[in-house]
């Protein structure tokens, strides 16, 4: 029994006690056949109101505990589709059954026709949020678990070979050299579960307040409004991999498969969110997004050298529109990076412009996406790199449902080989404009 329904037991008792004197009264006075006197019906109408606040008490007890047990009921049906969590002391447990989730015996069994288990279960769920979808369904909810960083392997050209990881013949994965994926790591909005197009409602201006005469008459303003909308775009990815390394259990496999499948995908997500190119089917990045309006020159023609007072110009754009907030970051590549650690602030202090992981007192984070080889007016060289500064909470990254894998037994046959094409949907945008500022003409020379 919750405690809900044990304070309403409580209750029904109190009540139970006050309603058996209110009989009492009543019988004495018809016993004698007269009217209540004048202590009875003091007495009669504190009862009345007594029981009358017991009704109330038991009422919202009712109440709470109905909501309770819907709230779990939801809880339990959503936990069986996959759909979230469940509460708790049941936590640990769902994370740990999410993580069963094998990527390796979902395909055999779906290249095999007989899906069965957890495997089946995700599945389905994902088939519930991707009506659309045309092959293997891995919902979100089995995306988000276990390791974080993504890896693949080459056996074979575009694919994975079994001849290379099985496990009797390696103690480990020498995994090959990866960009770092740090975007979550710097606070990007990361929006899942879509399932359509999606507007965000985004206020551009406040109300004004004006001082006016005694009787002077106020203008009225509005409160300015637009919206972010997101659209899906189809990110794809195809690679293969042996009949002999789905025959597979180790766990070294199970990992180097799932990697093999998500690495490509993010990778290539995490590089578009920076500088996707306009004009395309992908969604633009933060360089090339025409809307953002701060940006910091470093000198005409590519001529100017990183100093500690452009790096603080960068925050400086920022906070003169207000939005200097959130969590704020740097972000460029190793080349910078190594450029900024021997960059002396001034000339006496021995401090350098990075420490510390840090720049003007912020994080620095490095990823190889960021552009080092751009060009500027008669500045040819391709040897210019790029810089953001901002607010990265207001960098959206959205998708839609999980990954959609098509699992194709057939076209590479004659070499034992299972081709994967794997499809996701996605879609970037800013939430404020104003709160990132650009350089793309850093010259380390």
């Amino acid at each position: 029994m919750n405690k809900y329904l044990k304070k309403v037991q409580e209750l029904r008792e109190e009540k139970k006690g006050l309603t058996a004197e209110m009989k009492q009264l009543n019988a004495t006075a018809e016993k004698e056949e007269r009217d209540f006197n004048e202590d009875e019906e003091k007495r009669w109408g504190e009862l009345e109101k007594e029981t009358a606040k017991l009704d109330k008490q038991i009422e919202r007890n009712l109440k709470l505990e109905a909501e309770e047990q819907a709230e779990r009921e939801a809880a339990e049906e959503a936990e069986k589709r996959g759909e979230m969590k469940p509460k708790h002391g049941n936590e640990e447990k769902r994370k740990k059954d999410l993580r069963k989730f094998s990527f390796v015996k979902a395909i055999r069994e779906y290249r095999n026709g007989n899906l069965s288990g957890l495997e089946k279960e995700m599945h389905e769920e994902g088939q519930r949020n991707n009506p659309q979808g045309q092959g293997l369904q891995i919902p979100y909810i089995v995306l988000n678990q276990g390791e974080q960083r993504a890896a693949t392997a080459t056996g074979v050209s575009g694919g994975v070979d079994a001849g290379d990881f099985v496990p009797t013949q390696l103690r480990g994965f020498i995994d090959n050299l990866r960009e770092r994926m740090v975007l979550s790591q710097m606070g990007a909005d990361f929006i899942t579960g879509l399932s359509g197009n999606v507007d965000f409602p985004k206020k551009t201006s406040d109300v004004t307040a004006t001082w006016e005469s005694e009787i002077g008459e106020v203008s009225a303003s509005d409160i300015g409004a637009s919206k972010v909308s997101l659209t899906p775009h189809r990110l794809s990815a195809l690679t293969k991999i042996s009949k002999q390394l789905m025959l597979q259990s180790s766990p070294d496999v199970e990992r180097i498969v799932r990697d093999s499948l998500l690495f490509a995908t993010m990778n290539k997500l995490q590089q578009t969110a920076i500088s996707g190119a306009t004009g395309g089917d992908n969604p633009v990045g933060i360089f090339n997004n025409s809307s953002i309006t701060n940006t910091v020159d470093f000198g005409a023609n590519g001529a100017g050298n990183p100093t500690h007072a452009k790096m603080v110009e960068f925050e400086t754009k920022i906070a003169v529109d207000n939005a200097d907030m959130g969590k704020l970051a740097y972000l460029s590549n190793a080349k910078v990076r190594g450029y900024l650690k021997t960059l002396a602030k001034d000339s006496g202090s021995g401090r350098f412009v990075f420490e510390d992981n840090e720049v003007n007192g912020y994080p620095f984070y490095v990823t190889n996406h960021v552009p080092s080889n751009l060009t500027e007016g008669t500045h040819t060289a391709e040897d210019l790199s790029a810089m953001i500064f901002g607010n990265w909470e207001d960098l959206i990254i959205a998708q839609f449902g999980g990954l959609d894998i098509i699992v194709d037994p057939y076209t590479s046959k004659t070499t034992g080989l299972t081709e994967l094409q794997v499809d996701s949907f996605w879609d970037i945008d800013l939430k404020r404009e104003e709160s990132f500022a650009i350089a793309s003409d850093l010259n380390l020379g």
